[in-house]
């Protein structure tokens, strides 16, 4: 959904690295540090008392609010579609084989995203109150 941070996953699918979000329930990476050490390091930056979990909903209204501009410019679901050879697995090379990287339902999968975002699951726009 969004070309800006790609370097999180490489991370993750290359080193098997969580960072530290698995006790969130976020398998993901965030360049090296968990949340606790940002957390900790932006408490002692500013003086502000955040913890990992505050850190998660600032995230959320992050990405809720650049989604917020895009569909405002215009974005909408069918902007979030992938090109059909982005689906299917890849000609060659080390996932090739690999049956679970070929993405079978691309339109089901956003509307989960969606769902759980509290965006609309017909046009990806986030609705007011949910976010």
């Amino acid at each position: 959904m969004c070309h800006i941070h790609p370097f999180e996953t490489g991370d993750y699918d290359s080193l098997k690295n969580d960072f530290g979000l698995i006790p969130y329930g976020i398998p993901d990476p965030y360049v090296g540090l968990g949340l606790e050490e940002l957390a900790r390091m932006i408490s002692a930056l500013t003086g502000w008392d955040v913890d990992g979990r505050e850190l998660l909903r600032v995230g959320e209204r992050v990405y809720d609010l650049q989604r917020m501009f895009k569909t405002r410019e215009g974005i909408r679901k069918t902007d979030d579609m992938l090109p059909e050879r982005c689906l299917k697995l890849p000609e060659f090379g080390e996932y090739a084989s690999v049956k679970e990287c070929e993405i079978k339902n691309l339109s089901r999968m956003l509307e989960e995203c969606y769902q759980a975002r509290g965006w609309s699951k017909e046009t990806g726009v986030p609705l007011k109150g949910e976010t």
